[in-house]
Order: C-alpha cells, then sequence, then structure tokens
C-alpha cells in the first residue's frame, strides 16, 4: 500500500520579512524536496506524517512540525546563524627559502644562453679592435718604411 500524500506549499523569508533565494526544503530523512524560487516560496508533494527540514548558508536550519491531513503548509522565518570564534592565534612561518630553490636540482649545471645582442656585442667589440688593429699594422708599416718605430701613438 502506497503512503498518503499531500501538496505543502509555503514561504520562506529572513527575519526582516524579505524572501530567500535558494533554501534547501528536504522531506526529513530522505535526499527528496525542492528550493525556494526568487520570492522565497515553494511546493513540494510529501507523505502524511514525515516532516520538513528548511536549510540555508548562514542561517539556523529548522525542522517543521509532522505533515498531517488538514496541514496547508508552513511560512517559515529562518533566523541569521552568528557563532562568535574563540581565540584565534597566529604564528609566523619564519622558513625563509629562496623560491628558486624549489626548482633547481643541484646535479643540474645552468649555463647562460646567449642571446643575438650578446653576439652582436661581441662582434663589435672585434670589429673595433680588428679595425685598431689593421690601422696599428697599417702604421706600423708606414713606421718602418720610415725607418721609425714609434707604435705607442696607436692605440690598440
Amino acid at each position: 500500500m502506497e503512503t498518503e500524500k499531500k501538496y505543502i506549499t509555503g514561504r520562506v523569508t529572513n527575519e526582516h520579512q524579505e524572501p530567500l533565494l535558494g533554501v534547501n526544503i528536504l522531506i526529513k530523512g530522505t535526499s527528496q524536496g525542492t528550493t525556494t524560487d526568487k520570492d522565497g516560496n515553494y511546493k513540494l508533494n510529501v507523505p502524511i506524517g514525515s516532516q520538513l527540514v528548511f536549510s540555508f548558508v548562514g542561517r539556523k536550519s529548522k525542522v517543521s512540525a509532522p505533515i498531517q491531513k488538514d496541514t496547508a503548509g508552513f511560512n517559515i522565518v529562518l533566523e541569521e546563524m552568528a557563532e562568535e570564534l574563540g581565540e584565534v592565534v597566529v604564528t609566523p612561518h619564519n622558513k625563509k627559502e629562496n623560491p628558486i630553490k624549489q626548482y633547481y636540482n643541484p646535479r643540474t649545471t645552468i649555463t647562460k644562453k646567449k642571446s643575438y645582442n650578446d653576439t652582436l656585442k661581441a662582434s663589435k667589440v672585434l670589429l673595433v679592435g680588428g679595425v685598431s688593429l689593421l690601422v696599428g699594422l697599417f702604421l706600423y708599416s708606414l713606421d718602418n718604411k720610415q725607418k721609425s718605430k714609434n707604435i705607442k701613438k696607436v692605440a690598440i
């Protein structure tokens, strides 16, 4: 024999009579239920003799009286749940660790990769040095022709 059921309707509000959207309403001891709409209203087909559990995050849950044949519904006010915290202890974390260390493998050798700019800088130095060397050799050869060995005038 199937249990007799009854449609129960009602409204769920906060202590200021404002509707609560999304309040969970379950038939106690089951996973069957519903939620309230934007106006705080609900409608649920419930077996006679069962109870409804109203719950919402940050609010005290409430359990209805058992459903009777003459029960039309429940208008429920869910009060805000204010819990006082005990003592809070904050302890500093003194461990100073280099963030690179967590990615560093001591068996791996890390070398600087040469970039295009590094190569270009080295080329400029070689070019300037090469020109200086060529100028120096040219002046040396001129000095040799003049039987003068005064190379100190040229910066290499």
